[in-house]
């Protein structure tokens, strides 16, 4: 990339790994990737980064969902531990199949540099954890 290149940089807004994409999301990357094939029409280094968002408590609502409904049990009933393995299990399900469907739009998106919002690299949390 040329320093002296113009640059266009922008952020898919991140799905939450709550479930699937909806017509909003659709309409969305429809737009934004208009924009970005503008920019690149108009000569710009054009970034656009995707991801997911965590949706801590949606998240959490809909695998204590889940699990109850599933194998009758709450997140009370198998502690901690074992309920956050359960949502990073939903997490990586439903992220794939996000990431698979905004893919299929055809959006022109840089995958090289996929992100979520809890990854190590963005989870400011983890920094002062540690």
């Amino acid at each position: 990339m040329n320093p002296e290149e113009e640059k266009f940089v922008m952020c898919l807004p991140p799905p939450n790994v709550t479930g699937t994409l909806h017509l909003g999301h659709a309409l969305t990357c429809a737009i934004q990737d208009a924009i970005a094939r503008w920019h690149r029409m108009k000569g710009r280094s054009v970034l656009w980064i995707p991801g997911c968002d965590h949706a801590g408590i949606a998240t959490q609502v809909v695998v204590e969902k889940r699990l109850a409904r599933e194998r009758n049990i709450t997140r009370h009933d198998i502690g901690r531990e074992l309920f956050i393995q359960e949502v990073w299990k939903w997490k990586q399900e439903k992220e794939d199949s996000i990431l698979e469907q905004v893919k299929r739009l055809g959006s022109s998106l840089d995958w090289s540099r996929s992100c979520f919002t809890m990854d190590e690299v963005r989870n400011i949390i983890n920094m002062y954890i540690s």
